[in-house]
């Protein structure tokens, strides 16, 4: 919700809400009378990612029939904007937390949002890696990395030291590249379209080879 031509409706926050939405999802295949038999590739993007990876961190049953995971943009507060180059320290952690928690009172005092301890807008909440420990199947995790906005070259390799299949591969993609991880540009949106793109078959082989027949 609340990206490019999707549903708007708040509370917007960047995962740390959206996770139910990603747990409805789930409920929805699991229920379904053909999907709930099929096995299930994540396709973990930005957000969405992590909206997904906290889901699985919190229901972990919903997510049975999961066994691969694709991902890009995947982001933490950390270092998309504390510590990303570009914010030249105009940002802090103390700060960025203080107005974080006016924006979830102000959720919480018009009634768009409820209490719930799965739920804080902080820091250490927006941060991708405090979830990927809990998503156990192989990830492949391709993303932009000279795209300074998003600062996927130091937020990415942070990210994915967390997730623990060792079976999981990790590519950085962009111009510099070599095919099949060469894009047409660095832009952070390259990520987004890599899997339909130039990474198809970096993401069918992918896979064949983790996904059971």
């Amino acid at each position: 919700r609340n990206h490019g031509s999707s549903a708007r409706s708040k509370p917007s926050g960047w995962g740390v809400t959206e996770f139910q939405d990603a747990a409805g999802v789930m409920d929805y295949i699991n229920s379904h009378p053909t999907l709930q038999s099929c096995r299930v590739a994540l396709m973990t993007f930005c957000v969405s990612g992590m909206a997904m990876l906290k889901a699985n961190h919190y229901f972990p049953d919903k997510f049975k029939n999961v066994e691969v995971c694709c991902a890009t943009n995947l982001m933490s507060c950390t270092y998309q904007h504390i510590k990303n180059p570009v914010m030249c320290g105009i940002m802090t952690e103390e700060g960025l937390n203080a107005e974080l928690a006016k924006k979830q009172a102000k959720y919480i005092a018009n009634g768009s949002l409820k209490e719930d301890p799965k739920i804080q807008f902080s820091v250490n909440e927006i941060d991708a890696a405090v979830f990927a420990k809990s998503m156990q199947v192989p990830v492949l995790f391709c993303t932009p990395e000279k795209d300074p906005v998003g600062n996927q070259t130091a937020d990415a390799p942070y990210i994915f030291r967390e997730f623990p299949n060792e079976k999981s591969e990790f590519h950085f993609i962009g111009k510099h590249c070599e095919a099949p991880y060469k894009t047409e540009t660095n832009n952070r949106c390259e990520g987004y379209n890599f899997f339909q793109k130039e990474g198809v078959q970096v993401m069918y082989d992918f896979l064949h080879k983790h996904m059971s027949v």
